[in-house]
């Protein structure tokens, strides 16, 4: 079977076309900063691949890493709110026991962009508002009523009660809108399955596809460097301290990951130190904690100083999360969707 992945960033968009774990064709873009010169260019990258028909593409996913908000308004058209747009920061958070995200968070993201619509566009005016991966996995499958969000952008918008398992009351008005429905689906959720075309998977947020495959509630933990770095480690939520700048978010095998997440390389590695140190601790020395992204033979080396954390780059990064959504998708169609005479080995 062949797998269509649509990966759109903050700055660049990729179409990649994998065949298994094996990739077969690679392009990239620059990400548009408008809706319209958005959807074309996925629809091209989407027609450019599927007319190749030597690939016979089964399954297609979108995933992004911006948490960009895209809406659409009663009247058809579209808005696009990028996460990098400076919009006034909004103070009434859900607290961060519930929600999983302080309230003093570099990543104000999809909450604040919520926010700014209720207030600067009011919701009567609003048909629906979704990631930007879930909104094209809606338009790909030709879902345009599509209103549910993915577990991975849910539980990174700290607007969604992790005790719970739902969202938090200040979306309530959202839900009464009807924006957005009050169930979240699984990102391996199929949005088409008709037999004769490929089934489009509804995706979610790429860099937690890392856990993707992993044995439900036994994620690995991943240290992320780029623009944003990303400490990542499973959480049973046992103890939270509002005092912590970490974040909660689910994977796609249902863990609940503890993540610090910031811009600012001052005094980091201490703070990414303490947060394994608190989770792995000295006897789980064997466990290794995969390390992605931009890095200096001067920061690996700081990181392998220490006494009894076990941290391993992995060779080129972005192929590697790419390699497990693919298998993601993979083993998804093979237990699940599989049609009378059709072979997805």
């Amino acid at each position: 079977m062949h797998t269509l992945i649509f990966d759109i960033g903050c700055s660049n968009t990729k179409c990649l076309i994998y065949e298994g774990a094996r990739q077969c064709e690679h392009k990239q873009h620059p990400t548009p900063t408008n809706v319209a010169d958005l959807q074309t260019l996925v629809n091209e990258l989407r027609y450019q691949a599927k007319k190749n028909t030597s690939y016979f593409i089964t399954a297609s996913i979108v995933v992004s890493s911006s948490d960009a908000v895209i809406f659409e308004m009663k009247d058809g058209t579209l808005g696009y709110i990028l996460p990098d747009v400076q919009l006034p920061r909004q103070p009434k958070l859900p607290a961060y026991h519930i929600s999983g995200k302080p309230t003093n968070s570099e990543l104000p993201g999809i909450a604040n962009q919520l926010y700014w619509l209720r207030q600067n566009i009011g919701l009567k005016y609003i048909k629906r508002a979704l990631p930007i991966s879930t909104f094209f996995a809606a338009q790909l499958a030709h879902r345009s009523e599509w209103k549910t969000w993915e577990h991975t952008h849910a539980s990174n918008s700290g607007l969604w009660n992790h005790e719970e398992g739902i969202w938090c009351q200040e979306m309530a008005p959202f839900i009464e809108a009807g924006i957005l429905n009050e169930k979240v689906a699984s990102p391996y959720t199929a949005l088409s399955t008709d037999s004769t075309s490929d089934i489009q998977f509804l995706g979610g947020h790429d860099s937690v596809f890392a856990n993707a495959n992993d044995t439900p509630y036994s994620a690995k933990p991943y240290l992320s460097l780029g623009t944003w770095i990303t400490a990542s480690v499973e959480s049973y939520f046992q103890k939270r301290d509002p005092q912590h700048d970490t974040r909660f978010v689910t994977a796609p095998n249902g863990s609940t990951l503890e993540q610090l997440c910031f811009k600012n390389p001052k005094n980091a590695y201490p703070r990414i130190f303490r947060l394994f140190e608190r989770h792995l601790g000295a006897e789980t020395q064997p466990r290794q904690i995969s390390v992605f992204g931009t890095w200096t033979d001067e920061v690996i080396e700081t990181l392998q100083s220490h006494p009894y954390l076990h941290f391993v780059v992995v060779d080129r990064p972005k192929e590697f999360l790419h390699q497990q959504i693919a298998q993601y998708v993979h083993e998804q169609m093979q237990q699940n969707y599989r049609y009378e005479g059709a072979d997805f080995d």
